[in-house]
């Protein structure tokens, strides 16, 4: 008497991604994997000196897993990255700088840099960061907006940005960092920064799954059986018939 081993089903790692995430599965099974990204907010509107719009960090990831809330600290207010849920481990992508803690200099058109060479990873192509005081723009559209931050490179690959204010061209840098004291600027970092936190074991559901996360997008992997051997269970799992 011998099992029909052709029909034993086999696990498959599977995946789905969303920010509601949903599968079904035959089996109750601790997931793979569980990422997630996250990033600060800031209300619409332009901001400008005179309507600064406060960014808000994260402190905390909260999942639904199957109905059941999962609440995960980030140790700390972060401003943009990404954690896999299960092992702790994640990256720290976008940081936040007060703009009166840069090393400002004046140009000779009057307005004013401070070089993030090796802090500030910067995009010809988008409009980097957030700004509480000022409108990020690329460095192309800098001309076109009265209060706005940017980015750029200088021809040795140096990385600056710059406060386009024309009511604070030509002061001395001492004046002006002084001026944008208490302004906020976030920013995509060069390199990620590493980061360690408690782990969390999160389980599948024979049946439909549904996990979400009010922070981002979720990618999950799971095991499964092999969906050809998952649907008749008796006929996968009954001895063989016998007869005399």
């Amino acid at each position: 008497m011998a099992f029909r081993t052709n029909l034993m089903p086999t696990l498959q790692e599977k995946s789905t991604s969303g920010a509601v995430a949903t599968f079904n599965t035959a089996l109750a099974m601790p997931l793979v994997e569980c990422k997630t990204d996250f990033m600060c907010t800031q209300a619409s509107g332009t901001p400008s000196p005179s309507n600064p719009i406060p960014i808000v960090p994260v402190s905390a990831i909260s999942l639904s897993a199957n109905g059941t809330t999962v609440s995960v600290s980030l140790g700390d207010d972060r401003y943009g990255g990404e954690l896999d849920v299960l092992t702790g481990r994640g990256q720290i992508t976008h940081a936040r700088t007060n703009l009166g803690n840069l090393a400002w200099t004046t140009l000779a058109s009057g307005r004013h840099r401070a070089s993030i060479y090796d802090m500030y990873h910067y995009s010809s192509t988008t409009a980097d960061g957030m700004c509480t005081n000022y409108k990020p723009v690329n460095n192309e559209d800098v001309q076109t907006v009265d209060y706005s931050i940017s980015a750029y490179t200088s021809g040795d690959d140096s990385r600056y940005v710059q406060v386009n204010d024309s009511d604070l061209n030509g002061i001395s840098p001492s004046a002006f960092t002084q001026a944008v004291s208490g302004v906020y600027f976030v920013y995509q970092l060069e390199t990620p920064i590493n980061i360690q936190l408690s782990a969390n074991e999160l389980s599948s559901i024979i049946g439909n799954n549904t996990f979400s996360t009010d922070t981002g997008t979720l990618e999950l992997k799971y095991k499964d059986l092999d969906i050809a051997k998952r649907g008749n269970f008796r006929e996968v799992f009954k001895l063989p018939t016998t007869t005399n």
